[in-house]
């Protein structure tokens, strides 16, 4: 035996709280964007919803517009191949040997961070930079921008408060100021 199908009952509407009068709660179906003439102070909504029910399970961001981001693998970007690479331009195991563990590692690692970032921009001396940019500059380190980093942070004298900022602003000048900081230097000595 089957049982008939029963007529959905509606739920009925909340009473509305002592003192409020929805008299002036406008019940068309297309709402309109001015106010009624003055309205109760205690009646501050504008129309009522006519949904019969909110559907935000289904609401779905247009991946297009807000792609999401892709993580360092899906970009091919795998951090020990990167440090495995950045260690052979830096000529790391001979710099090793001539300079502070502590100075190149932290070097190391700020280039492979860089190398392998999924950001789009990268800021660099108070500027927003391209990744890619930025990426191609660190690239052009070796071992002698280490050194000659390494070397002009064992002359400053002045406090540095965001070190990795000043070390990242650093990493990308160097191959850009090295050659004018040793002319500079050797017409200093000799001069």
């Amino acid at each position: 035996q089957e049982i008939p199908p029963q007529p959905e009952k509606k739920p009925e509407p909340p009473a509305p709280p002592p003192g409020v009068e929805f008299a002036d709660v406008q019940k068309s179906d297309f709402p309109t964007s001015r106010r009624r003439k003055n309205p109760p102070q205690e009646v501050e909504e504008t129309d009522p919803n006519q949904t019969k029910r909110n559907q935000l399970d289904f609401i779905q961001p247009d991946l297009s517009i807000y792609p999401p981001a892709p993580s360092g693998r899906q970009m091919g970007i795998d951090r020990c191949e990167v440090r495995e690479e950045v260690k052979e331009n830096i000529e790391y195991e001979h710099l090793r040997q001539e300079l502070p563990y502590d100075d190149m590692e932290s070097l190391l690692e700020l280039i492979v961070d860089v190398l392998s970032s999924t950001a789009s921009t990268i800021r660099i001396g108070g500027e927003v930079l391209p990744v890619d940019a930025v990426r191609r500059r660190f690239r052009q380190l070796d071992s002698e921008h280490i050194k000659y980093i390494i070397d002009s942070m064992s002359q400053t004298t002045t406090k540095i408060n965001n070190i990795r900022a000043y070390l990242l602003t650093a990493l990308y000048n160097a191959p850009i100021t090295i050659g004018p900081y040793y002319s500079a230097a050797v017409r200093h000595d000799f001069g």
